[in-house]
C-alpha cells in the first residue's frame, strides 16, 4: 500500500493547515515541554493530560519557570510567554483532553502496558479523524 500519491499528499497538506488543537497525554518532562513548544508556536491551542495527582501542577510550574527564564534571556517577550502559558489547558482524563483534538501526542512513561492503555482510551475518546502520535525517550 502506498501513501505518497499526489492526491494523498495534497490532502495531508490541506489537512495540516486546518489543525488547531493539539493534545499531549503525559505531563512529565517530555510531555510538558512538547506542550509548551507547541503553545509557543502560536498556532495551536494545547490540552495537557495527566491522571497522576499533582503532575499537571508540577508541569505548569516547570513551564512557567522555562518561559520566565526565556524572558530574562530576551528570547521571549513577557506577552509571548503569557500567551503560550494561557494556550495550555489542563485535563485530568483522556476523554476530557482529547474531545476536540486534531492531533494527539502520547508522551507517557516507557512502559508498553501504559502506552497500550493510552491508545485504548484514545480509540474510545479521540475524534475519528485525529492524528495520533507516540513519543519515545529511548
Amino acid at each position: 500500500m502506498a501513501f505518497s500519491t499526489k492526491s494523498s499528499n495534497s490532502f495531508m497538506l490541506k489537512r495540516m493547515g486546518e489543525l488547531k488543537r493539539v493534545t499531549v497525554v503525559g505531563a512529565g518532562t517530555m510531555g510538558s515541554q512538547i506542550a509548551l513548544q507547541t503553545a509557543l508556536s502560536g498556532r495551536y491551542d494545547v490540552a495537557l493530560v495527566d491522571t497522576v495527582a499533582g503532575q499537571l501542577e508540577r508541569a505548569r510550574a516547570q513551564n512557567r519557570r522555562l518561559v520566565e527564564r526565556a524572558v530574562e534571556k530576551g528570547r521571549l517577550t513577557e506577552d509571548q510567554a503569557q500567551q503560550a502559558i494561557a494556550r495550555i489547558k489542563d485535563a485530568s482524563s483522556v476523554g476530557e483532553g482529547v474531545r476536540d483534538a486534531d492531533v494527539v501526542i502520547e508522551a507517557v512513561i516507557e512502559n508498553f502496558d501504559a502506552k497500550k492503555s493510552v491508545f485504548e482510551d484514545l480509540g474510545e475518546h479521540a475524534p475519528k479523524d485525529a492524528i495520533l502520535a507516540s513519543n519515545s525517550s529511548t
